[in-house]
């Protein structure tokens, strides 16, 4: 099965109306949630349950057994009241999830997520796992008969944000160059425009990211190893958190 057709969506919101049949949806949310999920994926993380209100979130442990969930996730960038860890991906190590459900709620990332639960396979990437992540994405595209990759950032309140469009564009960029993909095309005007930030970028360059709105907000609430990490190790990650039939991201 080969890949014809190519799409960007610029945020979350724009995903809830989209027709995701024949597709496999890629969500990006790089600043912080989807390059959290890597972490947590790649630290041992049993599963990822991505949830859409701090609400869903607790009474989710509830029901799982507390002492075997970590709450995590962040609104409007810091940690809520009450979860056990933030959007801080340097804090999802082995021996704080190793082996235990992480239930996560985040402003934009994870409305991503459910809003594409629709596709025929959902994979989480960001610059950490960009290249792992397209690999499986293809590879989920063949084995469940999609002919359409769709990338679709997160944003931030609706709004598109640099460093998912830039992170989009570098992964569909790169599934030009895959046999799979040879010859497919972009499907809308969106698309082209996003994928023209790679163009005449040389590989892991993202330092538009840096000129980011919500860059320099993490920035001024004193998250700078954060988005360092973010942004500092491209595709140097293999670990790919993919949404399962239960509702959960599990490494693949």
């Amino acid at each position: 099965m080969r890949i014809t057709d190519i799409d960007i969506l610029p945020t979350a919101q724009s995903a809830q109306d989209y027709d995701f049949s024949d597709s496999v949806a890629i969500c990006i949310d790089v600043l912080r949630a989807t390059s959290v999920m890597t972490m947590a994926a790649a630290s041992g993380a049993e599963s990822i349950v991505p949830v859409l209100s701090p609400e869903e979130g607790f009474e989710l442990a509830e029901a799982l057994g507390r002492a075997n969930v970590i709450l995590g996730g962040e609104r409007n960038a810091d940690l809520i009241p009450g979860f056990d860890l933030g959007n801080s991906p340097q804090d999802y190590t082995a021996d704080r999830v190793g082996g235990r459900t992480v239930v996560m709620t985040t402003t934009n990332g994870t409305v991503a997520i459910r809003a594409s639960s629709g596709a025929r396979a959902v994979v989480a990437a960001s610059l950490l796992n960009c290249h792992a992540a397209l690999h499986v994405a293809i590879n989920l595209a063949h084995e469940r008969g999609a002919r359409r990759l769709v990338f679709v950032c997160a944003g931030n309140h609706g709004v598109l944000t640099l460093e998912d469009c830039v992170c989009a564009a570098l992964m569909a960029k790169e599934a030009l160059t895959r046999d799979e993909c040879s010859g497919a095309r972009m499907t809308s005007d969106m698309a082209t425009a996003l994928l023209n930030l790679a163009h005449g970028r040389a590989e892991g360059d993202v330092s538009l990211c840096r000129e980011s709105v919500h860059y320099n907000v993490l920035i001024g609430k004193g998250y700078e190893a954060d988005v360092e990490l973010c942004l500092g190790r491209v595709g140097t990650m293999s670990a790919v958190p993919v949404l399962c039939a239960d509702g959960r991201l599990r490494a693949q």
